[in-house]
């Protein structure tokens, strides 16, 4: 009889607390399952919560937080923040958002989770009697997702470029081999106020520029002497054509550049940005000069001259080609960068202009001399020019292109360069020749 009181006053006593508890609602709301981590920047992910919470006063007397479970969750506490705004119960709404911010690393090869808690704390009521949260979900486990090993570039500082230049002159076709390396790492500020001021820049490269080409209209090029038998006069028979010549270069170059964070932007956050950047500028050429007659035609079959000699003829080739080595030395002191760079694409721009050396064997005219043996001319100039780079992180896709000129009138010489490649990360490159070094 006593043990069947005693039971009866422990269900009264549990029904009266429950009646005198305040019931609210108030739960994590549309957490995901999984979420994405980047190599490369930070990653925020904004949380909220759904609530029916009454006006009463008595929920002014409790905290509400969010808090990991370090104990369950698998990511350790260093990868990630959290941030949410302590606020009592009775000031929390539906769509009161928190922040989860997944810190970049490229390394998270496996599979990570993170336990988040909602918290609700009082220093009148520790136990929570007085009030009753009829919400099911106050815990949420989130999976990181391992990031993948894959091509796409996770950084834009240590490339290696294999590609093909644009042909210019005869449409656009892919044709010669274009190759790169670029080491290159832009100063950083961790604050406004103390900002890296030195970054730096190392490109060498291999491209075909073109240079010229033009059309220098219908020229004669071909003049036949034939001796009339019998006669003291020849026939003279000449020929012309569309006489057009073109220049390209192909260069081996060496870029050196300080970037120098002069013009740091208010925002810490931009990705537009602008360097000054001073570059020099060390590049063997080797100008391939081609002269070609086109649309041939017999101006004049009839003409005679008085000429005892022999038949002979006096010709220019159709097609000629010659060759010749140049040295160029720039120094371009006003240089500045502009760099849009994201997690998916870099895009840099490079405006420099200054002194041109250009040191050049001359050959005289009629010399029998080798050219080996002449000495080496140089001449100075004033010259501007700007290089791009465009490259997508997935595929490793790179276009490229350059203008250059020299100013002096009688020196002035246009360069243009487009190229397309793929951009290989330094660190990749030794799978390339996996199979052949594990043998």
């Amino acid at each position: 009889m006593k043990l069947s009181y005693k039971l009866l006053c422990l269900i009264s006593l549990y029904t009266l607390t429950s009646i005198a508890q305040e019931p609210f609602e108030l739960k994590l709301n549309g957490m995901p399952k999984k979420i994405e981590r980047s190599k490369t920047q930070n990653k925020i992910y904004a949380f909220s919560f759904k609530s029916e919470i009454p006006k009463k006063d008595i929920f002014k007397e409790y905290k509400v937080s969010v808090k990991s479970d370090c104990k369950v969750g698998t990511l350790p506490q260093t990868e990630f923040e959290l941030d949410f705004k302590e606020c009592t119960l009775n000031n929390l709404t539906t769509g009161y958002s928190f922040y989860v911010i997944l810190k970049a690393n490229p390394n998270l090869d496996i599979e990570r989770t993170i336990k988040l808690d909602l918290v609700i704390s009082s220093e009148s009521d520790p136990k929570l009697d007085k009030i009753k949260n009829k919400a099911d979900t106050v815990s949420h486990v989130i999976t990181i997702n391992p990031i993948e090993a894959d091509t796409a570039l996770d950084q834009f500082n240590y490339l290696a470029y294999i590609g093909t230049n644009f042909d210019l002159v005869d449409g656009v076709k892919a044709k010669n081999l274009f190759f790169a390396s670029n080491i290159y790492k832009l100063p950083e500020s961790t604050s406004k106020s103390e900002p890296n001021d030195l970054g730096f820049n190392l490109i060498i490269y291999g491209n075909r520029a073109l240079t010229l080409t033009e059309n220098l209209g219908i020229n004669q090029f071909e003049n036949r002497y034939i001796r009339i038998p019998g006669t003291d006069s020849s026939r003279v028979i000449l020929k012309e054509g569309v006489l057009t010549t073109t220049i390209v270069s192909d260069n081996l170059g060496l870029v050196v550049s300080p970037i120098f964070n002069w013009f740091r932007p208010v925002d810490l956050k931009r990705t537009l940005r602008i360097y000054y950047s001073p570059q020099l500028d060390f590049v063997f050429r080797r100008y391939t000069e081609t002269s070609n007659y086109t649309n041939v035609t017999t101006v004049d079959s009839s003409k005679i001259i008085r000429y005892l000699g022999s038949d002979f003829l006096i010709r220019v080739p159709e097609t000629n080609t010659t060759f010749n080595n140049a040295y160029d030395l720039d120094f371009g002191l006003l240089g500045f960068l502009f760099t849009h760079e994201t997690e998916n694409i870099s895009v840099r721009f490079h405006l420099r202009s200054g002194y041109s050396f250009r040191f050049q064997k001359e050959k005289p005219s009629g010399s029998m001399v080798n050219e080996k043996y002449n000495p080496i001319l140089g001449f100075g100039n004033l010259f501007y020019g700007g290089r791009l780079w465009i490259t997508e992180a997935t595929s490793g896709i790179t276009l490229a292109g350059e203008v250059s000129n020299r100013l002096k009138v009688g020196d002035n010489q246009p360069f243009f360069n487009v190229t397309l490649s793929k951009a290989l990360s330094f660190k990749n490159i030794g799978s390339i020749f996996a199979p052949v070094t594990a043998r």
